[in-house]
């Protein structure tokens, strides 16, 4: 007896039907799944597989899928095969907080638009959901991470044939607003002189990240190997991440242009170089890296760990309110101010559009147009009236 049959839906699309018997009451019982293949051949196979999927005990009929089993199958099959750790620790973390409180317990397909905006509204509102320990108010950027996961997950369920349409599409999350980045001078002075006063290693990590604008797992990433004092340039093929539950481990650059080597300023090579000198009484800890930044015992000077040094160092020196990463963006402000092209910045910075640096710097960027005026002032300017007249006299006489 015939179990299964392929319709052709569309230009490669075909919908595989496979019988399931009959229920209790005598109704017969079907299963379908739309699918994309580019031949008939192609969906013949995909339906022996869905046939055997079907025949399997315990199967369970996509659409009846729960959230909460939808995104362990998700994470199983496509996050953790193409997403770095980092990533997959920060959406887990979404999903156990937020998402499955809420959604957890919903059939995935009966997740409508209006049950995700309501989601929504109930985070911008409240930020309180079942079994969260959180009380204060989200900020619309994390709303947005949310958003994003959401989106990607049912992306993958349109994908998968699970769902028909991904209702995040017609939902609107609330906008993140662009962080612009504005520094004055004389909290740079006090900065730079409270960084004098710190012991050598952290002169060095500082120095460097406001000499280059590395982010801080390309920093604590960095080893001996790729700082060439001789040319002057470091080269950044790795990132450091800590994960609480391998540690800390190193990943190639989230993309092509993160990858990149960049010129150090020469000052900042010197303190390297003292450092490096310093770092030659440390002990020697088998089979670890040649880290740049480590601690006297040895150690690796963790990313996770000097965010919080940064902090209490802040609070300590009594500087102005700031993140370990606002120094990348300072590093950024400083040359843009001081003449180097959006572009030229860009490619220090690891950004993949120079559009990214121009919104971001956009008042550095206001400084560098009103030099610009004032230069072409000098060389446009018109003579006063009375520098005509006396012009027009000499000519006459």
């Amino acid at each position: 007896m015939k179990i299964g049959s392929v319709e052709r839906r569309g230009k490669n699309s075909y919908r595989l039907i496979v019988s399931g018997g009959t229920d209790t009451n005598g109704e017969r019982i079907v299963y379908k799944k739309t699918i994309k293949a580019n031949t008939r051949r192609e969906a013949q196979i995909a339906l022996a597989a869905f046939v055997a999927e079907v025949k399997a005990p315990g199967y369970q009929e996509p659409q009846n899928m729960v959230f909460r089993d939808y995104s362990e199958i998700w994470l199983a099959s496509h996050a953790e095969r193409e997403l770095q750790p980092k990533t997959i620790a920060g959406y887990k973390s979404i999903l156990e907080r937020r998402l499955l409180p809420y959604f957890g317990k919903m059939r995935i397909a009966d997740i409508k638009p209006l049950d995700i905006n309501q989601f929504y509204i109930q985070m911008e509102k409240l930020a309180i959901v079942p079994n969260s320990r959180s009380k204060g108010r989200l900020a619309r950027r994390t709303i947005h991470h949310y958003h994003t996961l959401l989106n990607k997950m049912m992306v993958d369920a349109v994908k998968l044939g699970i769902l028909k349409e991904n209702p995040v599409e017609r939902c609107t999350a609330p906008k993140p607003k662009t962080r612009k980045i504005e520094f004055e001078e004389n909290p740079l002075n006090v900065l730079l002189a409270a960084i004098q006063k710190e012991e050598l290693r952290y002169q060095a990590l500082l120095l460097l990240t406001l000499g280059t604008g590395m982010r801080l797992g390309e920093v604590t990433g960095l080893e001996w190997k790729h700082v060439d004092f001789e040319k002057k340039i470091i080269h950044i093929v790795q990132s450091a991440q800590y994960l609480p539950e391998s540690g800390v481990i190193c990943k190639e650059p989230k993309s092509t242009s993160s990858r990149r080597s960049i010129a150090v300023p020469e000052d900042v090579l010197l303190i390297l170089a003292r450092y490096r000198e310093e770092q030659e009484g440390y002990p020697k800890l088998k089979d670890a890296p040649d880290w740049v930044f480590r601690q006297p015992d040895g150690g690796h000077m963790k990313p996770n760990l000097l965010s919080g040094w940064f902090g209490r160092f802040r609070r300590r020196r009594e500087l102005p309110e700031m993140r370990f990463h606002d120094l990348r963006h300072l590093s950024a402000t400083l040359s843009l101010q001081q003449g180097i092209s959006p572009t030229n910045v860009a490619a220090r910075l690891g950004h993949s559009k120079t559009s990214t640096t121009m919104d971001i710097y956009s008042h550095a960027l206001r400084s560098v147009d009103k030099e610009a005026a004032e230069k072409l002032n000098s060389v446009l300017k018109l003579p006063t009236a009375k520098e005509e007249s006396r012009t027009i006299e000499q000519e006459a006489s």
